[in-house]
């Protein structure tokens, strides 16, 4: 049986590379009230402009080149998986789809690579890398979380496929969200070395 799903799970469409999917779309009702000492700080903040911001910020421990590359090889991947769903060359159960992913998520260190292109971006665009990024490792993990394998042993259901497929889907769109927040040049570089790599 499936677990309770939040309702972020389970709304919207999106257009995937074989046409309609179900999509993963974020409610109205994820914001986070902030009290007390991190209302200061932001009021601090709004007074002393970026320049708070800016001490705060570590340097990137790589280039940016170097870490959108794993990105956008986690976005392909999602596409490439979409497809083998639709087209068939995927069975789509429960062990094959949560191997692939497993695969994606601990070749690519997502998070990481995440975190090091906000330091690359501006400062007014870090905080919609890091959620964004955190929006796509939520969607990425989510086909393992919201599904209890026992009831998917033998044979996948349509509620999984459409669910994972849906899941990746919004992957993809939220990784696409981030790399709006860094140069669209070191975009293509990094599509141009996936290229390469294959």
């Amino acid at each position: 049986m499936m677990e309770s799903v939040p309702a972020f799970l389970v709304a919207g469409r999106v257009t995937g590379s074989r046409g309609n999917v179900g999509v993963c779309a974020r409610g109205s009702g994820d914001s986070i009230s902030r009290r007390g000492f991190g209302s200061l700080l932001v009021g601090g903040a709004l007074v002393l402009g970026n320049s708070v911001e800016l001490l705060a910020r570590e340097k990137p421990k790589i280039d940016l080149d170097s870490a959108l590359l794993p990105i956008v090889r986690v976005q392909e991947s999602c596409r490439d998986l979409i497809d083998g769903i639709n087209d068939g060359t995927y069975e789509g159960s429960y062990a094959e789809i949560t191997g692939i992913i497993g695969t994606i998520q601990r070749g690519n260190d997502l998070k990481e690579n995440l975190k090091q292109v906000s330091l690359h971006a501006k400062p007014r665009d870090a905080s919609s890398v890091m959620e964004h990024g955190r929006s796509a490792l939520e969607y990425l993990s989510s086909p393992a979380t919201y599904f209890n394998p026992a009831d998917l042993k033998n044979k996948p259901t349509a509620t999984y496929t459409n669910f994972v497929v849906g899941a990746l889907g919004a992957v993809q769109t939220e990784l696409g969200e981030v790399l709006k927040n860094v140069p669209s040049e070191a975009v293509s570089r990094a599509r141009e070395a996936l290229n390469g790599d294959i």
